[in-house]
């Protein structure tokens, strides 16, 4: 397979969900010169990239997805995540045409099908609060809120008081220890998947910690882009970032209450 229009240098941002992955395709696109990487691959919403991008195949939304957001240095990315995702995707690869019937490994046909690949493993260290993202973000579908979305006068009011409004029109989060321990458990699970993919295609990603880039976001970006080899100007500079922080008072709560929950009895000997 030869896209019409093929990148001269590809990366993934390999992660789970709730690690601050848009935040961080925002950085990328921002430097104008790492591609403009997002959420292109996955089976369940092909359907909407098909009509988003004009395509009615695999191969051409590849084609364009490589046009549209590979910037003019030549260098694109792609956001990636294991479950329902990654292997699917390779899965739909193998079909086309360059492919059928060859034993390939899904690392060798991602290899060839993204030029000079490279990889970023995008984690978080505290999986008990990335679990609790996830569960309050599905229960208020309250997924990500940015700096672009406030009105002039919600621009004066705290971040609290903007998600308290914005999350009245749906019903209240509750906390289910059932629920948010299944996700600490898939975030691991999923974590595994992708270490054994690193392992089969016997490369060493650059890791990049959610905590930390929050903590220095522009160092952070420095750090992926000496590992992709990319040069940026020397007088560019990071904006304000334009996610607004979602936790809050509940977040805090609930990591209390999951953490007694999970420790119950542990000061007991039980053998």
């Amino acid at each position: 397979m030869q896209p019409t229009a093929r990148p001269r240098q590809s990366y993934f941002i390999c992660t789970t969900p709730r690690t601050g992955s848009d935040m961080l395709c925002e950085v990328l696109t921002r430097t104008g010169v790492a591609g403009k990487p997002g959420e292109f691959f996955y089976p369940d919403r092909f359907p909407h990239f098909y009509e988003y991008f004009g395509v009615n195949t695999l191969e051409t939304l590849i084609e364009r997805v490589f046009v549209e957001r590979t910037t003019p240095n030549g260098v694109f990315g792609a956001k990636m995540m294991t479950g329902g995702h990654l292997l699917p995707f390779i899965e739909q690869c193998r079909q086309l045409p360059a492919y059928q019937g060859r034993p390939l490994a899904g690392h060798e046909i991602m290899a060839d099908l993204f030029p000079n690949l490279q990889y970023i493993f995008l984690t978080r260290r505290n999986k008990v609060r990335q679990a609790i993202s996830h569960w309050k973000a599905i229960e208020s579908d309250v997924w990500h809120r940015t700096n672009q979305d406030l009105t002039a006068s919600e621009a004066d009011k705290s971040q609290s008081d903007l998600l308290r409004e914005e999350q009245s029109s749906f019903p209240a989060p509750q906390f289910y220890f059932e629920s948010i321990d299944h996700l600490v458990q898939d975030i691991l699970l999923r974590e595994v998947v992708w270490q054994e993919y690193f392992d089969q295609a016997g490369v060493a990603p650059l890791t990049v910690v959610y905590e930390d880039f929050v903590r220095a976001p522009e160092d952070t970006l420095c750090l992926m882009l000496d590992y992709l080899s990319i040069p940026i100007a020397e007088d560019w500079y990071l904006d304000d970032i334009a996610n607004v922080k979602l936790a809050d008072a509940t977040t805090e709560e609930w990591l209390q209450t999951y953490r007694q929950l999970k420790q119950f009895g542990w000061d007991k000997k039980i053998w």
